[in-house]
C-alpha cells in the first residue's frame, strides 16, 4: 500500500544488524513518504554492520568491553549471545538516547533471534518507556534453530515481563515478523514495509476526527484508560469481517468518507474513528483501514513454545554428545608422532 502522509509522528531506532537492515529497507522503500522522511538512528555492538552513507542515518556503537584488546575501541559483536556486551550497553543506551532523543511514536527495529540487536532493543524499550515515550516494537523472530528460537523466546518473554507491576507496568505494543521455512527474506521484508506503512497512516496529524492523542493514548492504554497492561500484538485489516478473533482491547479505524463510517469490533474497551487525511493515497479497492491491539492473546502460547524448545534440547542432547577418542599412542600434548 502506498500513502503520502506528510506530517508523520514516527521515528525509528534500529538495533543491531537486522535492525540496521530494516531501517535501510524502510528508508529506501518509497512506499510511504512519512516513513522515508522520518527520523532514524541506529545502535549496534558490531563493527561489521554498515549503513549506506547516502541515507544519513547516524550509527552509534557500543564501546569495547573492559579488559579487551587495547586497539579495539568498539564491541565486536555477540555471536548470538544475548548477554555479551550487556554491562557496556546499559550506560551506552542511556547516553546515546539522551543525546539523540526521538520524537513522536518510536518504532524499535530489531531481530529477536540474534544477540546484540535483541539485547539493545530490550534496553532501548526500557529507556523509552521510562521516559514516557509511546513505543512500538517491530521484531523479527526465528524458531528454525535452537539458539535462534531460544533468543527469540527470551526477547518476547522479556518484553512481556516488562509489562508487569514490578517493572515498567505499562502496555507494550509490538509487531512480529516470523522467519520460517518456506519464507524468503524478500517476503518478510515486504511484509515489514507494508505493516510499517499502515502504521504511518495512523501516526499523523493529517487525519480528520482522529487526533494524534487518540493514537498515543491507545498505544499506552494501560496508563490512559487504566486497563491492565500486557504485550499487545498489532494487526491491520481493511475489512472488519476479515478479523475472526476475540474483541481487541483497542482499535483505531480510518475511512475514506464520513458517510462510510460504521461500528466495528464490538466489545473493544476503547476505539478511535476518523477519516483519512486529504494527502493520503489509497488503492482503489481500499476505503478503510483498522489497526487492532490484542490483549496478550498472541503471547498466550509462549509457555507452550518454551516447552517445545526444551523438547528440542532434550532430543538433541542424545545426538550431539562428547565423543570418546583413543589416546593410547598420543603424547602429553595430544600429538601422535
Amino acid at each position: 500500500m502506498s500513502n503520502q502522509v506528510v506530517n508523520s509522528e514516527l521515528s525509528f531506532i534500529a538495533c543491531g544488524g537486522a535492525g540496521i537492515n530494516m531501517a535501510m529497507l524502510l528508508k529506501t522503500s518509497g512506499l510511504s513518504a512519512s516513513v522515508t522522511n522520518a527520523s532514524y538512528i541506529a545502535i549496534d555492538a558490531s563493527g561489521n554492520n554498515r549503513l549506506k552513507p547516502e541515507l544519513n542515518i547516524p550509527l552509534f556503537r557500543v564501546p569495547a568491553p573492559k579488559g579487551g584488546t587495547p586497539d579495539e575501541k568498539e564491541a565486536q559483536g555477540s555471536g548470538k549471545v544475548m548477554g555479551a556486551n550487556y554491562e557496556e550497553a546499559i550506560p551506552f543506551v542511556d547516553q546515546t538516547l539522551t543525546q539523540n532523543r526521538p520524537k513522536g511514536v518510536v518504532v524499535v527495529l530489531c531481530s529477536g533471534a540474534g544477540g546484540s540487536g535483541s539485547m539493545l532493543a530490550l534496553l532501548t524499550v526500557r529507556w523509552l518507556k521510562q521516559q514516557g515515550f509511546k513505543v512500538v516494537v517491530a521484531i523479527i523472530t526465528d524458531h528454525t534453530t535452537q539458539i535462534e528460537m531460544d533468543n527469540s523466546l527470551k526477547t518476547v518473554h522479556s518484553l512481556l515481563l516488562q509489562t508487569g507491576p514490578d517493572l515498567l507496568n505499562t502496555a507494550i505494543p509490538y509487531m512480529e515478523f516470523r522467519n520460517e521455512a518456506g519464507k524468503t527474506r524478500g517476503q518478510i521484508d515486504r511484509n515489514l514495509i507494508n505493516k510499517i506503512s499502515l502504521l504511518s497512516l495512523f501516526a499523523t496529524r493529517d487525519n480528520e476526527e482522529q487526533d494524534i492523542s487518540d493514537l498515543l493514548n491507545i498505544l499506552d492504554y494501560s496508563k490512559s484508560y487504566k486497563i491492565p497492561p500486557t504485550l499487545s500484538h498489532i494487526s491491520f485489516y481493511d475489512e472488519p469481517a476479515k478479523y475472526k478473533g476475540k474483541p481487541p482491547v483497542a482499535h483505531l479505524s480510518l475511512y475514506d468518507k464520513r458517510d462510510n463510517i460504521t461500528v466495528a469490533f464490538e466489545g473493544a474497551v476503547v476505539r478511535s474513528i476518523g477519516v483519512f487525511g486529504p494527502n493520503t493515497v489509497l488503492p482503489e479497492s481500499v476505503n478503510q483501514m483498522h489497526m487492532l491491539l490484542d490483549h496478550g492473546e498472541s503471547v498466550a502460547g509462549l509457555t507452550a513454545q518454551l516447552a517445545e524448545l526444551e523438547k528440542r534440547k532434550a532430543a538433541t542432547s542424545g545426538t550431539f554428545v562428547s565423543r570418546t577418542v583413543e589416546t593410547t599412542n598420543a603424547n602429553a600434548n595430544g600429538l601422535i608422532l
